[in-house]
This record gives structure tokens, C-alpha cells and sequence, in this order.
């Protein structure tokens, strides 16, 4: 019965190390030729991007999370073609109050799903929450509100950023565990190549 139990537990706790599925984002995987993905995503509602043809990965907008005009672009490997990440950029608002609630409603949102990830929400000095200035405070990176979420396929990072110190939006990066290590391998070996 004991050697029963332990095997058991061998099995169970060592399954993960050798079963990895890919990330899924809105039911796709992030995995595999990067037209089937745009193409797969778009069969969930999603369109191309009107600026799409002049960005180096596929872009694509649609709702995301009951957020209307999301911008989704499919990050690839190295050569162009596979997928491994895909980055959910939520419209930009110019009230600091609604980017704050679209962030806490999707990390709890996130936090109810994958349970509590690594958060760090802060303004440096001279920037404080309420004072009218959050968004210059992200432009000059005196702010920071981002939550990690470690998933059995990979990453989830909820931020807020603002690129203009007026408006501000929302990004969820969706990372996918096995090509994002493939793309961190190339990157090394690129890199190595050069050296």
C-alpha cells in the first residue's frame, strides 16, 4: 500500500514537469505557425488592426475581458513565424481613477482564477496617488502598478502604463512557458554568436 501511495505521488507531482500545454489566451494556445493563431483568434471575434500592416507583429483589436477596441499583438520567435507571446492592450483613457479600476477589476479577476500573484503598486516621491499627476509619474517611471501570475503554462503580467504622461491604458502580456524559452535561448545564442 505504501509503495502504491508512492508511486502515486511520483506520479502526480512529476506530471506537470512533462505534460506542459501551451498558454491559451481567449481559448487559443500560443503555439505554432503565428497565421493560425491570428487566424484563430479572429474566428473568436477578433479583427485585424487598421494599423496592422505597418507593425512588425500581427495586430489585431477586439473585446478582451468585456473591454471593447483591445489591441492584441502576437509576439513571435526569432524567425518570424511561432508564436510565444501575445500582449492585450486595453483603450486609452485620460481619467487616472477608470485605468486604476480597469487594473484592480482584472488583477482580482486574475487573482480569482490563478489565485494571488506577485504585485508591486507604488508612486515615488514626488508623485503620489491623487494628486492629478499619476500618468506623467508612470511616463517618467516614478509609478509602478504591475501583478505577475505564475500559470503550470507560463506568465500573465497585468501593468499600467502611460506613454504620453496624459493618458494611460492597461497591458496583459500573456507569455507562453516552452516558446518563451525557446525565444530566450536564441536570444542567448544570438548573442553569443556575436560575442
Amino acid at each position: 500500500m505504501k509503495k502504491l501511495i508512492f508511486i502515486l505521488a511520483i506520479v502526480i507531482f512529476s506530471s506537470p514537469l512533462f505534460a506542459q500545454d501551451h498558454l491559451k489566451i481567449k481559448g487559443v494556445p500560443i503555439d505554432g505557425d503565428i497565421t493560425n493563431v491570428v487566424t484563430q483568434l479572429k474566428a473568436k471575434g477578433l479583427k485585424d488592426h487598421p494599423l496592422s500592416y505597418a507593425l512588425d507583429n500581427p495586430t489585431l483589436i477586439g473585446t478582451f475581458a468585456e473591454i471593447d477596441n483591445c489591441i492584441f499583438a502576437i509576439h513571435t520567435l526569432k524567425d518570424g513565424k511561432s508564436a510565444c507571446a501575445v500582449k492585450v492592450i486595453t483603450p486609452d483613457e485620460e481619467k487616472w481613477s477608470s485605468v486604476k479600476e480597469t487594473y484592480y477589476s482584472l488583477k482580482n479577476q486574475y487573482t480569482s482564477k490563478y489565485g494571488e500573484g506577485d504585485s508591486v503598486e507604488e508612486f515615488k516621491q514626488p508623485y503620489y496617488d491623487g494628486r492629478g499627476f499619476e500618468f506623467r509619474a508612470f511616463n517618467n517611471d516614478q509609478a509602478e502598478f504591475v501583478s505577475r501570475f505564475e500559470v503550470p503554462d507560463g506568465v500573465i503580467v497585468i501593468s499600467i502604463a502611460s506613454s504620453d504622461g496624459v493618458k494611460g491604458n492597461v497591458s496583459i502580456l500573456y507569455y507562453d512557458r516552452i516558446n518563451f524559452n525557446r525565444f530566450m535561448q536564441e536570444r542567448q545564442q544570438a548573442i553569443s554568436d556575436d560575442i
